[in-house]
């Protein structure tokens, strides 16, 4: 089959793009002929932390600016919603001009993309069958700015299927938008359990970064980066260093946001270390990690959770994090934070974190961590192994195109 792949940034930005490259090589194992169609500054990127894909299957259109997106993230810091009418009629124009090129030159069967809005009504004037992977933001966004709502009513409406990674997301798409239940599929995010089980480097790693053998290793890999947040980590940092001296911090931050985030937590730099994301591969540092700390910065259906797990470190996530309902239970903590209405106090919320730390340490050090992560490997295999993941999109791909064509 061939099957065309699109995002409206590249694959190193977010959790879309890293979902669409393991898609992709997952698909190119099976057989598929794959090309992925990504909207980038002025030179490619490379995949997140380690997986690159081949510049064969790869196709780039190029803006010179940073490409707008639903969110402010790392990668960029320009939203949908601040363009003028006339910048999306060019955005819009010049991502049809690159995508035609493609199809005519790639001929898919089949088109696969990510979010509703803009990206699903550009698929859809290709003529192409056609499906949708939702987001959250996809939802709140229509809602937050009318202009995009057209678009997002149009490419769910036309799509063969749309695909939400949880369950309380697939309710929400079919309450929003006027398609029928059956065309609304849930299908839980994909990880390759694989390359977190052949990760071995941890003892290495651990004695590189001069932890000790009863040392425990607080991870923190935020998705998004606010200031409020590195003094909430900071407050952590400063309550371990009084009363659990043996655990550490490793704060893995963009290249971008270190000089930032080094210099405001320096008076905690005995506990808490800030490393560009880039030191080691995704694996590798999740499994130096016994515990990951998933705070409400992170994307609503994270993937961090999922990682932390499969590479035998346990997750603290923040209650306002939407939680996976196929999580397998008995391998992370949900954390009760005291947000309010007066906004966020760093040292409630960072004593908050270390109270379940207390508990928890207890708990990791009664379970060897290769008997752990063996556990969370077989537990993740049903709902969340790779292999899984891409059969449930190849039978959907096939179920739309026997709709389409018989």
């Amino acid at each position: 089959m061939r099957i065309l792949l699109t995002n409206h940034l590249p694959l190193s930005a977010g959790r879309s793009g890293e979902q669409m490259e393991l898609l992709a090589k997952g698909l190119l194992r099976e057989g598929h002929q794959v090309k992925c169609f990504v909207i980038d500054r002025h030179e490619s990127s490379n995949g997140p932390l380690g997986y690159q894909l081949d510049p064969g299957h790869l196709e780039s259109l190029f803006l010179g600016y940073d490409p707008p997106t639903l969110c402010s993230s790392s990668f960029s810091s320009q939203l949908f919603f601040d363009l003028s009418d006339e910048q999306i009629a060019q955005y819009r124009g010049i991502s049809r001009q690159s995508l035609n090129r493609l199809v005519d030159a790639f001929d898919p069967q089949i088109i696969h993309t990510q979010h509703l809005w803009v990206q699903g009504s550009l698929v859809l004037e290709t003529g192409i069958p056609y499906l949708v992977s939702a987001q959250p933001e996809d939802l709140s966004g229509t809602e937050s700015d009318p202009r995009f709502r057209q678009w997002a009513d149009q490419g769910a409406e036309n799509a063969g299927r749309i695909i939400a990674s949880e369950q309380y997301l697939a309710s929400a798409v079919r309450q929003r938008f006027s398609v029928e239940p059956f065309r609304v599929a849930s299908i839980p995010l994909g990880i390759d359990l694989n390359r977190f089980a052949e990760a071995d480097s941890r003892d290495k790693t651990r004695q590189e970064m001069g932890l000790g053998a009863d040392a425990l290793l607080l991870l923190i890999h935020p998705e998004r980066i606010y200031a409020e947040d590195l003094l909430v980590w900071g407050e952590v940092a400063a309550f371990l260093q009084e009363e659990l001296p043996q655990v550490r911090m490793l704060l893995a931050l963009p290249e971008k946001n270190m000089a930032e985030a080094t210099e405001l937590l320096d008076p905690w730099q005995q506990t808490l270390q800030c490393i560009s994301e880039d030191v080691f591969e995704l694996a590798e540092l999740y499994s130096c990690a016994d515990l990951l700390l998933v705070s409400e910065a992170a994307h609503p259906l994270s993937l961090q959770a999922l990682k932390a797990v499969a590479a035998g470190a346990w997750p603290l996530v923040d209650s306002l994090v939407p939680w996976l309902e196929s999580f397998p239970e008995g391998f992370s903590t949900k954390v009760e934070l005291p947000h309010d209405s007066t906004g966020k106090d760093p040292k409630r919320i960072g004593r908050a974190w270390v109270n379940q730390i207390i508990v928890l340490q207890k708990t990791l050090a009664e379970q060897p961590y290769q008997e752990r992560k063996q556990a969370a490997h077989k537990a993740l295999l049903e709902n969340h192994s790779l292999e899984n993941w891409i059969n449930r999109h190849c039978y959907l791909y096939q179920e739309i195109l026997d709709e389409r064509f018989g």
